[in-house]
């Protein structure tokens, strides 16, 4: 949250002087990410995403996908609610998880019904 606040009220300086791809000295045109690295535009070519947080972006990617499906058996969660001990902490376990968000469930983003 405080980062966010920063983001609005406060400049954000670039002092990079290496390509975080290559090593070698920034020149233009030069490409900088709010996530502080900095690329030459030849090292970065046409991908309009830091390298170094691709990967992280497509793990996450595959989390949510991963949750999205299991939130579509139905039949499982409520067969896991009906033979467990603790429904409670079935249910926290499905809703830590995500898989009661509207996103995953397959709601619209307007949030209506």
């Amino acid at each position: 949250l405080k980062q966010i606040e920063q983001l609005q009220t406060a400049p954000k300086i670039f002092s990079n002087r290496k390509c975080a791809s290559s090593g070698f000295d920034l020149e233009l045109p030069s490409v900088h990410f709010m996530n502080g690295n900095s690329y030459n535009m030849d090292s970065l070519g046409l991908d309009q995403m830091c390298p170094k947080l691709r990967e992280k972006k497509e793990q996450a990617e595959t989390i949510l996908e991963n949750l999205s499906n299991k939130s579509g058996q139905h039949e499982k969660f409520v067969q896991e609610l009906e033979s467990s001990s603790d429904g409670f902490a079935t249910v926290a376990t499905y809703f830590g998880n995500g898989l009661f968000e509207p996103r995953a469930l397959g709601a619209s983003s307007s949030g209506g019904k």
